[in-house]
Order: structure tokens, then sequence, then C-alpha cells
């Protein structure tokens, strides 16, 4: 295991990127490739395959939440990279966020011995925690930090990825971020460890999968996600604002299913804030209500999102010393997730036909700078 600061790492290496910037460098995000493609034709085989790279900013990850019928929340993050002081490094962190406001939380590096990853299937093992499978079943065994999740996800809706399922920065193209929900619903079954106590959960869950060749902290300031997992609809959506340093200034992506279907994707989503809750420590404020709103042709979304509670703070360089955290506060950003728990009330028009989704949904702030 090796306790390298795999994100101080990355953040200070950050500071390097604005030096071969100029301003307002275009982003070329989720072309159309060709003719308009089918919705439901899934994803390569190889989508989820480890995609090694020499490059410095290479960074690839493996993500998935299950929300469970049990009121349990889990997030897990999995991520392979060169930014370290060791090329490649790993990191595993998970949560098991309890009904009762419990956080059960692991976050631990490790050095490239510890990593076997295959290149000609979906395997990824770090130390004993792995991720695989094939689609339409997956099945995650995250073990650390005397706390286990092992679930099993089996796909309702096929995997998706927006147009080309990439963005590139800068005018040669030559940075990009690369990003596929492999299971954008499942159903989830499985055991969760915690506390001496060892828990079977149901319920749905979501998975993606993501590789880039350039931090993160450089092109965004701000992540905003949401995820309705639920019988027989199922909403995906992210809005990236992006650094000063690039136009469009906004970059968005919106998946809707109905049962076993996607039935659109598109990027007309406008989200609007209120009830406002200030982080007076980091200078954030997260909303408790959000309105959300799509118009584009025959297909309409309409509604708010109201947070019930607040699931999880993390605060990515707590464990960094004084000094070095001061510099890339001052330099880089603040890098804070907030996780949240809201409930749904929504107005869904597609092909002629309505319908009103109402239930509880996910969402995540992330902010940067």
């Amino acid at each position: 295991m090796n306790r390298l600061p795999i994100r101080a790492f990355l953040l200070l290496a950050s500071l390097l990127l604005p030096q071969v910037l100029s301003a307002a460098e275009p982003i070329f995000a989720f072309e159309p490739e060709g003719k308009a493609a089918d919705l439901n034709r899934g994803l390569p085989a190889d989508e989820l395959y480890y995609h090694p790279s020499e490059e410095l900013f290479y960074g690839e990850s493996w993500h998935f939440l299950a929300k469970l019928d049990q009121g349990y929340v889990v997030y897990s993050n999995n991520l392979i990279t060169n930014m370290s002081l060791t090329r490649p490094s790993a990191a595993v962190e998970f949560s098991i966020l309890a009904p009762d406001g419990k956080v059960y939380t692991s976050k631990l590096e490790y050095k490239k011995d510890e990593i076997h990853a295959s290149t000609t299937s979906y395997a990824i093992r770090i130390a004993k925690n792995s991720l695989g499978g094939e689609y339409p079943h997956y099945h995650f065994h995250l073990e650390q930090s005397g706390l286990l999740v092992d679930l099993d996800f089996e796909n309702l809706v096929p995997g998706w990825k927006y147009n080309s399922g990439a963005i590139y920065f800068g005018a040669q193209r030559q940075q990009h971020f690369r990003y596929a929900i492999s299971s954008p619903n499942a159903r989830v079954k499985g055991t969760l460890k915690f506390a001496g106590r060892e828990v079977p959960v149901t319920g749905y869950g979501f998975q993606d999968h993501s590789l880039l060749n350039i931090p993160a902290t450089s092109f965004s300031k701000r992540w905003f996600h949401l995820r309705l997992l639920s019988d027989p609809y199922t909403i995906d959506f992210t809005e990236i604002e992006t650094a000063s340093e690039y136009t469009p200034r906004k970059i968005i992506y919106v998946l809707v299913a109905e049962g076993d279907k996607i039935i659109y994707q598109g990027n007309q989503l406008e989200l609007g804030w209120s009830d406002l809750v200030r982080d007076d420590e980091y200078g954030y404020a997260w909303p408790k209500t959000v309105s959300v709103k799509i118009e584009d042709g025959n297909f309409s979304l309409s509604g708010q999102l109201h947070i019930e509670r607040l699931l999880e703070r993390i605060v990515v360089l707590s464990h960094l010393n004084a000094m070095i955290r001061s510099v890339v506060y001052t330099f880089v950003g603040k890098p804070v997730y907030y996780r949240c728990l809201n409930h749904a009330d929504l107005h869904i028009s597609a092909g002629g036909r309505t319908a009103e989704i109402k239930g509880e949904a996910v969402n995540e702030v992330v902010f940067i700078k």
C-alpha cells in the first residue's frame, strides 16, 4: 500500500498547465459521429478495459454508486494514474452512507506492484479490491480499512456515451476527457460490512468510466451530477462549468431512459439554484432546491429537486499538511464534494406521452475553485 498523496501531486502538477494555454482556448464537446446513432446501441466491449498510457497527466477511473432499498447509499471511485510520484499508482475510495446519517469511508493509495488490470477484458484488481464483468453483469468487491462492499450489478439500461463520448481541449485537440456510462441503471444485490455488521442489500446502481490526459482542476470550476435510478425511469445528467481559460463556459450531457430503452440524449438543460446553504469554511454554497428544465423538440422535462439531506462532504485535501494545502488553495483551487439525497418532482413529455416522476434521487455538487 502506498500513501503518497496522489491528489496533491495531481493538483500541484496542474499548476504547470496554464503556462502553455492561451486565453479562451476552444472546447470540442461530445461531437456527433456521422449519421445519428442508435441511442440503445450499447458500448464496445473494450470501453471498460484498462487503457495504460505513458502521458504524465494520464488518469483512468471506474466509478459506481448504489442507492439501496435499505436506505444506504454507496459511492466508489477507483483510479489508476500517472499523476503521482510513482507511475502508475492507484487509489481506491469508497463510502457507505447509512440511513442514520453515519458515514463509513476508506481512501487508500497503492503502488504499481499492487495493480493488476487487464487490457483485454474488464478485470481490474487493486490489492484486495476488484471490479469486473461483462455486459450486462458486473461485480464489485471492495475491502479495506475494515469495510467491505460486495455488489452484483445487472444492467436495466444499455451502456451509453453521448455522441463521440469525448471532450477535446484547445485548438490542437491534444488534451481530452473521454467518458461513458457503462450502467445508466442496474439492479443491485449484495452485502455491506461495517462497524461489525453484515447487511444484505438490494437496490439500483450506476457505473461509469473516464479517461483523461488533462487534470480536471485545469479545465473545470464546478460540476453538478444527478442520478435518478428507478423503475421505469432513469435520469442521468451532468453540468460542468468550465474554467475561464476555455470556451464555451458550460458542458452538459443528459440521458433519459424509460424501462430498458434510452429515449433521449441532449445538452439542452437549464438548472436554477435556490435556498443556498453556505459553507463558510470554504466559501461555497450548495442548493437545497434545484429547478430543472429541458425543452428540446418533442421532448421536455421540468420540475424541481428538493434536497432532503447532505449525505457526505468530502474535502479533497484535508489530509495534506497546512503548507502544501495553502499553496494548492492559492494557486489551484479548493476541491470539495457535497453529496445529497433529494426528492425529485418532475414532469416528462416524450413522443406525445406525458408522465409524472416522483421519488428519491442522489445528486453531487463538486466545487473545484
